[in-house]
């Protein structure tokens, strides 16, 4: 763990995202910086092994707020397909919209339930540590899939930063990219997959003392 006011470590401005903007991000540089041992996680052999455990859980909240960008542009453009008119009826009236909205839907419900299978498991400390990843990378596309042909309903509105809509779709891509790109994820699945490769597996103790 390094201290900000440690020498040789700097901290550049932040920068302006995609999406995400609810929090700041910013590169950091280190240059020669002395590390203290008790600032040390771990120890120097097997530190990382808790890191990656820790990690899990993390994904899990990431994968949360990926549901929520999708839950939240549902909503809004729930209402606005039952209140907008085109041909002298409701958006909701037209086959091509209220499938879409229905895919939506079903789409949104898969995702959580994967997502509360998986955070189960965790808590029993019966997760396999690909899942997570799986969660990560799955959710996120699949969310920002959503996102985008929900969008597209909005039409020349969408894209307009006055209605605020685009920012679900916005930070749904930021998350598919943020914690890992999903193709990362993959690739981790993968290697357990073909190689069941011991450096996945976390340690025990953090999993049974997980919630």
């Amino acid at each position: 763990m390094v201290e900000r006011e440690a020498e040789g470590f700097h901290v550049a401005p932040y920068e302006r995202k995609l999406g995400w903007r609810g929090t700041n991000t910013g590169p950091v540089s280190f240059d020669n910086v002395r590390i203290e041992p008790e600032n040390v996680l771990g120890d120097l052999l097997t530190g990382g092994f808790s890191h990656r455990a820790a990690n899990h859980a993390n994904l899990l909240g990431h994968v949360a707020t990926s549901i929520g960008c999708a839950e939240g542009l549902f909503d809004l453009t729930l209402e606005y397909v039952k209140e907008r008119r085109l041909y002298g009826r409701s958006m909701s009236e037209l086959q091509p919209i209220s499938y879409w909205m229905a895919e939506a839907w079903a789409k949104i419900q898969a995702c959580r339930a994967l997502l509360y299978d998986t955070a189960a498991a965790f808590d029993r400390g019966e997760m396999q540590p690909a899942t997570s990843n799986a969660c990560k990378a799955f959710i996120g596309d699949a969310c920002f899939d959503i996102c985008c042909k929900l969008l597209q309903m909005w039409g020349g509105s969408g894209i307009m930063d006055s209605t605020g809509v685009n920012r679900y779709m916005r930070d749904a891509k930021a998350k598919t990219i943020a914690e890992g790109a999903s193709e990362m994820h993959y690739a981790i699945i993968a290697n357990q997959l073909f190689h069941n490769s011991p450096a996945l597996v976390p340690p025990q103790s953090f999993v049974k003392g997980a919630g």
